[in-house]
Order: structure tokens, then C-alpha cells, then sequence
């Protein structure tokens, strides 16, 4: 015991060997440290870009049911390549009709009108894409609502795939609602 405190009290410094266990044991330590860390903050990323893509999706559904219920239409008709409906209030010269539709990759509700070529006035700030998701208007029966035979009551048919790209992470969502009207 004494020649170890004899060698501890000399202070020569440390030996090859102990400078590389030091060193090494360092190294792994780091390595853990980073590792986790990094693991950490792309898990945080992927879990907001997920958020962001929930949160746009409610505030499409959202704003599809407020459309709905404050216009109150009489009927409603399925655009043709069921990218969205066509809400129709009255008849003949008092006709009110508005749409809501997926166009572009992104939505679009208001008048229609064939003079009106962009919704400026649309306040909905929806970054994701929404290309290939579905409107659809379909009876209690389970047909779709055409121009030929309109819908009175029935169900509308929501599939929304949002995608978005954010710092190179693509995160994608799908979310499917039916609401009677």
C-alpha cells in the first residue's frame, strides 16, 4: 500500500495507457451523449411536422362543417371529379350556390362565380398539400349526388391526404370523416 502512495505522491503525470483508457472512455460517453440528442431532435421534428399536418387537417374539417351549417343549403351536388360539393340554397333566379372544393392541392371555399378567379378572401392558412384527397357527396342510399338527381339529405364524405416537406423530413396524414347533412 505504501509503494501506491509512494508512485500517487510523485506526480509524474499520467502513462500512455492511462491516457488512452481516458480517452476512450471519453470517446464512448460522447458518442452516447450526441447520439441520443440527435435522436431526440428528430423525433421532436417528425412529432411537430405530424402535429402541423393534424392541427391543418382540423381546421379544414372545421371549416368544411362551418361552410355547411351557416350557408344551410337546400340540396347539395358532387363536382364531377369528386374533388369537392356544391352547396345550392333556393331556385331559379333566387339559386344561391357556393362550393367547397380541393383544387390545386389546396382548399377552396366561396361563391361560385365564373368572373371570380382566385379566393383571396379565403382565410384559411393551410401549408400541406392536399393533392389526391376526396369531397364527396353521396345520398342515404349510397349514391353519389350528381347534377341529374341532387341530394336533400345524405352524407359527406371526407378523405384529406395532407404532405408536407419540412428540412428535407417529408411527413405525410390521412384522415377520413363522413358527416350527415
Amino acid at each position: 500500500m505504501r509503494k501506491f502512495v509512494d508512485l500517487w505522491r510523485r506526480q509524474h503525470g499520467f502513462t500512455v495507457i492511462e491516457l488512452i483508457a481516458a480517452i476512450a472512455v471519453f470517446s464512448l460517453v460522447a458518442g452516447l451523449i450526441s447520439t441520443v440528442t440527435i435522436m431526440g431532435f428528430n423525433q421532436y421534428n417528425r412529432i411537430s411536422l405530424e402535429n402541423s399536418l393534424r392541427e391543418e387537417g382540423d381546421i379544414i374539417m372545421s371549416a368544411v362543417m362551418t361552410e355547411l351549417y351557416t350557408f344551410a343549403p337546400d340540396t347539395i351536388v358532387d363536382i364531377q371529379d369528386r374533388s369537392g360539393i356544391l352547396l345550392q340554397k333556393g331556385e331559379g333566379s333566387t339559386l344561391q350556390q357556393r362550393r367547397i372544393e380541393i383544387a390545386g392541392g389546396s382548399l377552396s371555399i366561396g361563391q361560385v362565380d365564373p368572373l371570380s378567379v382566385s379566393d383571396a378572401a379565403n382565410p384559411y392558412d393551410i401549408q400541406a398539400d392536399l393533392s389526391g384527397s376526396v369531397i364527396e357527396a353521396t345520398s342515404a342510399d349510397g349514391r353519389i349526388c350528381g347534377t341529374e338527381a341532387t341530394c336533400a339529405s345524405g352524407l359527406i364524405n371526407i378523405r384529406l391526404n395532407l404532405s408536407r416537406t419540412v428540412k428535407g423530413d417529408e411527413g405525410g396524414l390521412e384522415l377520413e370523416s363522413k358527416f350527415g347533412f
